[in-house]
Formats: C-alpha cells, sequence, structure tokens
C-alpha cells in the first residue's frame, strides 16, 4: 500500500461525505505506508473508518454513492464528463475494487 491508496480512500470518503480529509487523520495514516500490503491496509482502513468520528461506516458511504449515482442517472439521464483530468468521486467508488471491498 503506497501513500496514494491511503490518500485515494481517504479523499473519496470525504468528498462522498462533503467534508474535508483533516490533517490530523491524514498525520494518523502516513506511518501505514510501506508498512502493509494493500490488503492489510484496506483492513486497518475499513476498521478505522466503522470506528472513525470522522465518516460513517464505510458501507454507508458505499450505498449513498450508490444511491447518488442511480439518482443522478436517473434525473440527468446522460452520464455527465467530469472536468478535464478529473474523475467524478462516485465514479470512483463505484469503480474502484478496493472501495467495493471496504464497503462490503
Amino acid at each position: 500500500m503506497n501513500a496514494g491508496d491511503v490518500m485515494e480512500l481517504l479523499t473519496v470518503a470525504a468528498i462522498v461525505n462533503d467534508r474535508e480529509v483533516p490533517d490530523a487523520l491524514v498525520q494518523a495514516w502516513l506511518p501505514i505506508v510501506g508498512k502493509y500490503t494493500r490488503q492489510q491496509g484496506l483492513d486497518a482502513l475499513r476498521s478505522h473508518m466503522t470506528e472513525s468520528p470522522f465518516f460513517p461506516k464505510p458501507s454507508d458511504i458505499v450505498h449513498q454513492v450508490r444511491v447518488a449515482v442511480q439518482h443522478r442517472r436517473e434525473v440527468e439521464g446522460l452520464h455527465p464528463a467530469p472536468p478535464a483530468g478529473t474523475r467524478w468521486a462516485a465514479d470512483v467508488i463505484e469503480n474502484d475494487p478496493r472501495l467495493k471491498e471496504v464497503g462490503q
């Protein structure tokens, strides 16, 4: 697991919940970089997010995103393109196997 994996998971969780990633939470996660395999890091992140006051349970996050994606598709019809060089947070969660695992 690398710093990018950690930051992507934390950032997507924050975006979905319309919150910024607290600096203290980022600093708490930086020491795990390079110490865990991706699966171990994912397990640790799942545990932390479940217990953290900053985020709801991971399964709730994934459910919220699925509902939002379905609503957007029903209301807006065609899937709008995100700004160049970016991805919609909902698409990241919907399509990222790491985040699907977190939601289980």
